[in-house]
């Protein structure tokens, strides 16, 4: 009796705890659709409005006078959300009426159509494919890199029916699981950490958004003939430091040194910012400032883009440039203009303060300390150079937010 009466309180323990966890709980009715069922395991899940992974038995269907028949995907029912120690599941389920399957809109997908999968098309496991419940990934990175989608041997990010334009086959979509206000904290706690190691004057914190489209990673390895940079816990797309340093310094041989980087190497400010090998003014050393990721500070806006090559024989194969040539789209991904990133850099090593770091040009001249110095740096290159791949037609271009 004793036994049972634990049993009871840890099952209500768990429900308040996720009822705490997730505030959009309610016992309100409302409507969800299947989006994924396991017939020989005899349960499945379903996504509604407010909830998705919703898990449900086919016995609660039984239980419930409703026909096996809808134990199926894109079927539409009634339920109450409760939740357990394994998440979301329907208290109550009921089989919505007809009138009612218009008004269905998934929290995933809106009023977009489900897609159906053919699960041989993913290139995994037989027992990961049987037991994966796809619209339930929410790390981009996952569904990018290791749930990809294969049509007639080639992995795809988009493909339309050839006889049926309108007809989509496959779409990635994005999906980060994180919510807007934990974006912004995880840029808080990078901030947090490093104030306590760092006194705040040596801190600075940028925040930057793409004028038009970012690509990051484009040639990095992949099972696509493209890529693209994902944070490799959280998911979503990120600029790697070394990529802020890199432009930073390349910017920095452009404007001030002619794009000659031996010449670069005889400015002590220069070694000192950026680091400097044995035969330089300033001898080997590791630059002053440290260049931290950046991180998204909402939910990213990822969209879809092409690029079509006309001339892919001339290219791979050394033949004669022609308009001949069929050409060949190419899709990619990229991080839309209203996604702002936050630049932390950091001055990790003392410098003399007597030391007046300057760059000049016809043009141009930066002086003042390290911090004010690589600052203005990494404004100038991030606005008026870019980040990130095809820079030189547009890409990239940076705008502080």
């Amino acid at each position: 009796m004793t036994g049972e009466k634990n049993k009871k309180r840890k099952s209500a323990s768990l429900e308040d705890l996720g009822k705490l966890m997730n505030p959009d709980a309610s016992s309100d009715w409302e409507l969800a659709r299947v989006v994924k069922v396991f017939p020989d395991r005899k349960f499945g899940y379903m996504d509604s409005k407010k909830h998705e992974g919703i898990h449900f038995r086919k016995r609660d269907l039984i239980n419930n006078n409703i026909p096996e028949n809808n134990f199926a995907e894109n079927t539409t029912f009634r339920v109450q959300v409760g939740f357990g120690d394994k998440g979301a599941f329907a208290k109550k389920i009921k089989l919505a009426d007809s009138s009612e399957l218009k008004k269905i809109k998934t929290a995933h997908h809106g009023n977009e159509e489900k897609q159906s999968f053919d699960l041989g098309n993913f290139r995994l496991p037989k027992d990961t494919t049987k037991n994966m419940n796809y619209d339930a990934i929410d790390n981009f990175s996952l569904r990018f890199n290791k749930a990809a989608y294969c049509l007639d041997g080639k992995f795809e990010i988009f493909r339309k029916d050839k006889k049926n334009k309108k007809k989509i086959l496959f779409e990635l979509k994005a999906k980060f699981g994180l919510k807007e206000s934990e974006f912004r904290q995880i840029c808080e706690r990078q901030k947090l950490s490093l104030k306590n190691i760092f006194d705040d004057d040596l801190i600075k914190t940028l925040n930057f958004k793409p004028e038009w489209r970012l690509i990051l990673g484009l040639g990095n390895p992949s099972i696509y003939e493209v890529s693209m940079t994902l944070h490799h816990v959280y998911g979503f797309p990120y600029i790697p430091g070394s990529a802020v340093k890199g432009i930073a310094r390349g910017w920095v041989i452009q404007e001030f040194f002619e794009n000659y980087k031996k010449k670069a190497l005889k400015d002590d400010s220069f070694c000192y910012i950026f680091g400097s090998p044995k035969k330089s003014a300033a001898g080997e050393r590791q630059g002053c400032v440290t260049f931290y990721d950046a991180y998204p500070t909402s939910v990213p806006k990822i969209e879809k883009d092409v690029m079509t090559p006309h001339y892919i024989k001339y290219y791979m194969e050394g033949k004669a440039p022609g308009d001949y040539y069929e050409p060949k789209p190419i899709q990619f991904l990229t991080v839309g203009r209203k996604t702002c990133f936050q630049f932390i850099l950091a001055q990790h090593r003392k410098v003399d303060t007597s030391f007046k770091f300057i760059f000049k040009n016809k043009d141009i001249e930066y002086q003042g300390n390290c911090m004010e110095v690589t600052e203005k740096i990494v404004k100038s290159a991030l606005t008026e150079h870019g980040l990130g791949a095809k820079t030189a037609v547009g890409y990239g271009r940076m705008a502080e937010n």
